[in-house]
């Protein structure tokens, strides 16, 4: 009788304690999504506001939940997303190569394609170029197919390593083979749905990365940014930004009204995007000024002030 006592008191012990580890699991899930969520919505009102404050709350609360124990894997792979995306809003474009670059480690550079902080601008560029020369050695390596950092297929690391070495004296030419590349990029699993379009994204992404070589030659033609502005309604929205500033470029070298159109589209629809909407914005003043539109020209550069 003694015995089956102790048995049963062993097992109630047992429970206890399960529940009190079980319910410290749940409490824990649950601070780190109120605070996920505190951090989304700070992301959120900084885009509302366009208050680096806002911006810089969300990436001190998104960094903390990163450093607890307790943070799921799954949640720390959307957190490093939500990281990139805010050392964007925060015009912090090469930190948030960096950042990526831990993503494409992982499987999750497929899930998280659409916050690629891919260059756009000579703006990013020389931003970025004061510290690019000593970053170099942790971009390179992702030139490579297959020998790369995550030892893997990985076109997304890719993508990224070309855009930013895209200009790069030393290594333009292979990033422009890769970016060639890149744009014929097809599924190894073409019954595999979601590969079939991360791979349509991948070469959408590309062909548009390429169109900043066009740019800079003196053979670019009107047809040339017409057929830009074809190809763009082939993105998704959330990967539009970029193209549209582009467009924007390219008409405004052309001397063309529609750049006016392309730089409020990118300011105004993705003002999350720092680096480039500030630089979008700057320049749809400069076009409106040469309308002769300075009431409109003025409002657009309060918007640009710095909060």
């Amino acid at each position: 009788m003694n015995q089956q006592k102790k048995s049963f008191f062993f097992k109630i012990a047992v429970a206890f304690f399960a529940l009190i580890i079980f319910s410290s699991d749940i409490f824990a899930q649950t601070t780190i999504q109120n605070r996920m969520n505190e951090g989304n919505a700070a992301f959120d009102l900084g885009r509302k506001s366009g208050k680096k404050s806002d911006f810089l709350r969300a990436l001190t609360i998104f960094q903390e939940i990163r450093k607890e124990k307790e943070t799921p894997y799954s949640v720390q792979l959307e957190l490093q997303a939500k990281i990139v995306a805010t050392h964007q809003a925060l015009g912090q474009d090469l930190e948030a190569v960096l950042e990526f670059l831990l993503l494409c480690r992982t499987d999750s550079s497929v899930q998280f394609i659409d916050e690629i902080p891919l260059f756009w601008s000579n703006r990013e560029m020389s931003t970025a170029n004061a510290r690019l020369k000593t970053l170099e050695s942790a971009i390179l390596p992702w030139l490579e197919p297959i020998n790369n950092p995550s030892q893997k297929w990985n076109p997304v690391g890719q993508l990224l390593a070309a855009s930013v070495l895209l200009f790069s004296d030393q290594y333009r030419q292979q990033a422009i083979q890769i970016l060639q590349n890149l744009v014929v990029l097809e599924s190894p699993d073409p019954e595999n749905v979601q590969t079939v379009e991360f791979c349509r994204k991948i070469s959408l992404l590309a062909t548009a990365q390429l169109w900043r070589q066009k740019l800079i030659q003196p053979t670019l033609k009107e047809s040339d940014v017409d057929f830009w502005q074809k190809t763009l309604q082939r993105f998704p929205v959330s990967l539009k930004y970029g193209p549209y500033f582009l467009i924007g470029e390219g008409y405004r070298k052309l001397k063309n009204d529609k750049a006016l159109d392309a730089y409020l589209r990118l300011a105004i629809l993705y003002p999350e995007k720092r680096t480039l909407a500030e630089e979008a914005l700057d320049k749809a003043a400069k076009e409106l000024e040469q309308r002769g539109q300075n009431r409109e020209s003025n409002l657009l550069r309060i918007k640009l002030n710095p909060k």
